[in-house]
């Protein structure tokens, strides 16, 4: 029988002979007979559906597997942390300190995980398929220790773009829960902005139509766009296009888009980014340590060359062209260059005469990330950029307006909170933005209540859409009337419960077992998660050599092709790729029911 312990002084209690068990055995919450996993999420509260859905999963697929594990009972130490990053801290120190947990599993929230991402990365706890699609935990060199199964909240992002997009709905509004969660999905929503108007500009600078509704019908027909949306383009949109064609700017926009000037873009973003994360960057090779490098001969006359230009970080001009010069010597980047500056500086025995602990920590820290979204949404802000400038300058700055997406306005509500009203008459009513749709980013009582109440105050035809972490089927159950959520769009990072895909009739199946009374209403997609994240983790736990930390990291990054049962979706992880699925599914409610919809 699967075992949970909620009771902190069953915790306590067990301190001393686990102490005793991990010099025995040599590894925390490892003893002959059980393997203990610590869970902390919430299961009380607003977004209790949230964590208690997840751990529904969990549960089923556990006990369908016997409850064991390498001849060992699993152990699961659950503890409530009301979604409160504060409680949050306490449990997974609780957990640390007893010495009675091996790995932890299924926490729930950005905010929540963050606060503890530090205290596992130093503990180097193997942490397991957290419900949050947050970027900075697909960043190995921050989260090395954090394996994710469901897709991230840029997948998510850019599904959603891409949807309104295509039946330009082209004024977006944000509603944000004020946290590190609703900023990371503001900022993949502003990413995805800026991708889906680039594909649509590639689209109208390749095409030869002879204006822009032959354009129009082309992408129409391609299913691009819906025919319904062809009333949105007028003709001075008409005239617009034809102008730009006849001034030559759609020629300088197919420059601007070529591979050719995207190495320039590329390197500016990489500056710009750099400037960013490291304020004191300008500092890092004053001419004195210059010098003092020099007098240990650690660099040739060569390289002193190459490095002065560093004096000069800040203009871009200078670097660039250091940069290009440097192509020729093999060196790529300016990552490159401040690469080999960092080693020589590391390589010399005062290197904090040269450079202060601080300086070489923070670019130590910089030049181990490999921030692949982050600088490609920056490259393409910045040809986004110019292509408007180029539009502006030949006159033609609001003729393809109907295809260019805009955030409009935001709007930010406190976590765990339902207080959405002023969110409400900010976007509907102080902006005067005419807003075409709101993506909300919440859990799903005030994503709800913003919903009804959104619905109840204006005759606007408003597109609502929101991502998974929304808890999508107790959204549906917080309105007074199911059909009150209709036409609302939900992505999803795993399949519909009506998919067909082989895991789900296994779920159903163990629900029914592990839940008899009330299975039916304990089916949704976190739930389905849930039992997904278990099935992966005993998948990784058979693999491990032995039941040592290091040993389980190792086999989780060995995991190759992984069917767990979703079509068209194995998981590999490898030592700098910890995301399991990348597809996203979207889908669209009617009638308190999810039917799936292209993008």
């Amino acid at each position: 029988m699967l075992i949970f312990l909620d009771s902190k002084k069953v915790l306590i209690s067990v301190i001393l002979f686990l102490f005793f068990v991990t010099i025995v055995y040599g590894e925390p919450g490892i003893d002959d007979k059980n393997i203990y996993i610590g869970i902390s999420n919430t299961t009380s509260g607003n977004s209790s559906g949230l964590g208690n859905s997840l751990n529904d999963g969990i549960s089923a697929y556990i006990h369908r597997h016997g409850n064991r594990v390498k001849d060992r009972q699993i152990v699961i130490i659950k503890r409530d942390d009301s979604y409160d990053p504060q409680l949050t801290i306490k449990n997974t120190e609780e957990f640390i300190a007893s010495g009675n947990i091996f790995v932890l599993l299924g926490y729930v929230g950005t905010p929540t995980v963050y606060a503890v991402l530090n205290t596992i990365e130093e503990e180097k706890i193997p942490f397991f398929f957290p419900f949050t699609g947050a970027s900075r935990l697909r960043n190995i060199h921050e989260a090395s220790n954090v394996f994710n199964l469901r897709g991230s909240y840029q997948e998510e992002a850019n599904v959603l773009l891409k949807y309104l997009s295509k039946r330009l709905k082209t004024k977006i509004a944000l509603l944000y829960q004020a946290d590190h969660f609703g900023l990371a999905v503001v900022d993949a929503v502003d990413m995805a902005i800026v991708s889906a108007n680039l594909n649509m500009l590639t689209e109208i600078a390749k095409e030869n139509a002879r204006n822009l509704r032959e354009l129009v019908d082309r992408l129409v027909v391609r299913g691009t766009i819906s025919r319904e949306s062809l009333g949105a383009i007028n003709n001075s949109d008409v005239a617009s296009y034809n102008g730009l064609r006849a001034t030559g700017t759609i020629q300088q926009i197919r420059h601007i888009l070529s591979d050719d000037n995207y190495d320039n873009f590329y390197l500016d973003a990489e500056i710009d980014l750099l400037l960013g994360s490291y304020n004191g960057v300008r500092d890092i090779l004053p001419e004195e340590k210059i010098k003092q490098i020099s007098k240990k001969d650690l660099l040739s006359q060569a390289d002193i060359v190459k490095m002065k230009t560093l004096l000069s970080l800040g203009k871009l001009r200078i670097i660039r062209n250091n940069i290009a010069h440097s192509k020729t010597e093999g060196i790529k980047s300016l990552k490159d260059i401040l690469n080999e500056l960092l080693n020589i500086v590391n390589n010399f025995k005062d290197k904090e005469k040269i450079l202060s602990k601080n300086d070489i920590n923070s670019l130590s820290s910089y030049l181990s990330i490999k921030p692949d979204n982050e600088l490609r949404y920056h490259t393409n802000k910045k040809r986004y950029s110019k292509i408007t400038e180029t539009l502006s300058n030949s006159g033609f700055s609001t003729g393809l307006d109907s295809f260019l997406l805009k955030r409009v306005v935001k709007a930010s509500f406190k976590r765990d909170t339902t207080e959405v009203n002023d969110a409400v008459a900010s976007i509907f009513y102080e902006s005067n933005a005419g807003v075409d749709a709101v993506i909300m980013v919440g859990t799903y009582k005030p994503c709800a209540k913003f919903v009804q109440n959104s619905r109840s105050l204006t005759n606007r035809s408003v597109t609502f859409l929101t991502i998974s972490f929304v808890g999508a089927h107790e959204f549906i159950r917080d309105f007074q009337d199911v059909n009150g959520a209709n036409n609302v769009i939900v992505t999803q990072v795993v399949p519909l419960l009506n998919s067909g895909d082989q895991v789900i009739s296994k779920y159903e199946e163990d629900m029914r077992t592990q839940f008899p009374n009330d299975w039916r209403t304990r089916l949704n997609f976190i739930s389905l998660e849930g039992y997904l994240d278990a099935k992966l983790f005993l998948e990784i736990l058979e693999a491990s050599k032995e039941l040592t930390r290091d040993a389980v990291i190792e086999a989780a990054n060995n995991m190759k092709n992984i069917d767990i049962g979703v079509s068209n979706n194995p998981i590999t992880f490898a030592n700098d790729d910890h995301e399991g699925f990348d597809k996203v599914y979207i889908t669209e409610i009617s009638g308190g029911n999810f039917h799936a919809i292209l993008p």
